[in-house]
């Protein structure tokens, strides 16, 4: 199978628990799939030395920005969009990707995390849309409101979490399989799209027994 496998993290190296994620299933994908990767290089992202990366990706490309850093701008926009912050698509990456599927074919698209979602579902019909999510936002948002002290608090954190609620039900039932590391997650996604034709499945977190 043909994979578009578009990645918030650049992989390598992989020093955090995103990356990490990214990084096993990039190798796991590789054995039977042929894989082309386009990711944000930001942080500690090395797309210069990608390592292993070159052997499990038939081609990388990367878009040199920090899409957290770039959706933060502009406090008062932040405050009165509609969608989660870290969601706004940001035109290289789109131009990126548009250029990669007029002169590739593929059979599926991986997102991997929300921030992926929109280009995922720019993508053409007929492609098989897998979201593969790390942290559920709004269970997290939830929690963060639940926690809130105080009105002013309390109103923007459930702002927050209503933010991710509806954009999550408006956009979640555009792929065909949502994957979320833990069960407590996958049951939110399941209440938050309702009936829903996506599958919604739990492929946990792992661990590396061979590492030291």
């Amino acid at each position: 199978m043909r994979i578009l496998f578009l990645s918030t993290w650049f992989p390598s190296p992989p020093d955090n628990g995103s990356k990490l994620r990214v990084y096993h299933l990039l190798r796991a994908l590789a054995l039977h799939n042929q894989v082309t990767l386009l990711s944000f290089s930001f942080d500690t992202a090395r797309p210069e030395t990608p390592g292993e990366l070159c052997d499990w990706c038939q081609e990388i490309q990367v878009v040199a920005a920090d899409p957290f850093a770039v959706n933060q701008e502009g406090a008062l926009r932040t405050f009165l969009s509609y969608r989660p912050v870290a969601s706004r698509p940001l035109p290289a990456m789109s131009q990126r990707i548009a250029g990669v599927l007029s002169s590739h074919a593929f059979d599926a698209v991986i997102a991997s995390t929300d921030m992926m979602v929109d280009y995922a579902l720019r993508t053409p019909p007929g492609l098989v849309r897998i979201l593969e999510e790390h942290n559920n936002m709004t269970r997290w948002a939830w929690e963060r409101f639940d926690e809130a002290d105080g009105v002013v608090q309390q109103t923007r954190r459930w702002l927050s979490w209503q933010k991710s609620r509806l954009y999550e039900a408006r956009t979640y039932p555009g792929f065909d399989l949502i994957t979320m590391v833990s069960e407590a997650d996958r049951q939110t996604t399941v209440d938050t799209i309702g009936n829903s034709r996506s599958r919604v499945e739990v492929v946990p977190n792992g661990v590396d027994c061979t590492y030291n």
